[in-house]
């Protein structure tokens, strides 16, 4: 009897420590947010921070080699505040881009930001352009048979 309870506390205390080591090295789910998630080229766009200590600062980089988030500061650095915050960044040209923010240990946020809808060309105008054409050509003749006529 006294084996089987020995067991037992060894086995409860080593679910403890693991309970614990898996609870301090849990990242926070609430880093860096972009909104919307994935930008439109030329239009500002939000990023949110969760709860992070510290005033952190945050950079937006181009040309990155993740995991490491080493690139080109495109957009930074910019003091944000305690707590939850949010900036608006200008609108980005299209392409790659990961945000980075000291004091978070979610390290980058990788986005890209789409490039910009075109309007749709109209169909019409090529046609139109031909039609005009052929009746200018039909009210320039039609006038000057007329003048011919009137005056011989």
């Amino acid at each position: 009897m006294v084996l089987v309870r020995g067991r037992g506390l060894a086995l409860g205390l080593f679910v403890i420590l693991g309970l614990t080591l898996i609870l301090v090295n849990v990242r926070p789910a609430w880093a860096l947010t972009i909104t919307p998630t994935s930008p439109t080229a030329g239009v500002p766009f939000t990023i949110t921070q969760g709860i992070v200590a510290g005033p952190p600062v945050l950079y937006i980089l181009s040309g990155f080699l993740a995991p490491s988030c080493v690139g080109t500061v495109v957009y930074g650095p910019i003091t944000m505040g305690d707590g939850h915050a949010t900036v608006t960044v200008p609108g980005l040209p299209a392409g790659q881009y990961s945000t980075y923010i000291t004091y978070d240990s979610s390290g980058c946020v990788e986005f890209t930001v789409m490039p910009a809808a075109t309007p749709p060309p109209i169909p019409e105008y090529p046609l139109g352009l031909a039609v005009l054409v052929i009746f200018m050509i039909i009210g320039y003749s039609l006038i000057r048979r007329r003048t011919r006529s009137i005056y011989p």
